[in-house]
């Protein structure tokens, strides 16, 4: 098979590392303005990457990290809380 000339498409890129980055900013709240400032890139090339076949499952395991260690610190934190609530209740 014949050797293709030229860049790859988007599509058969893998995610930059800026992209990457930008793709866990959104996840952690960003709007997408904010995204592309951390991703060092523009909201036009952010927006093409986001039809890339892996970006959608990227986002949502960056969300779920979050939401794990979201979790993690709020069991931590659960007795130091409780022992406060008590002292405030009496």
């Amino acid at each position: 098979m014949p050797r293709k000339r030229g860049k790859p498409r988007r599509e058969e890129m893998e995610l930059p590392a800026n992209i990457q980055r930008a793709f866990i900013a959104r996840a952690s709240g960003a709007n997408w303005i904010q995204c592309a400032e951390v991703g060092e890139t523009t909201t036009e090339n952010l927006r093409k990457w986001r039809q890339h076949p892996d970006a959608q499952g990227y986002i949502q395991t960056a969300i779920e990290s979050n939401l794990g260690e979201s979790h993690s610190k709020f069991a931590d934190a659960a007795p130091r809380l409780a022992e406060r609530l008590i002292e405030l209740g009496l």
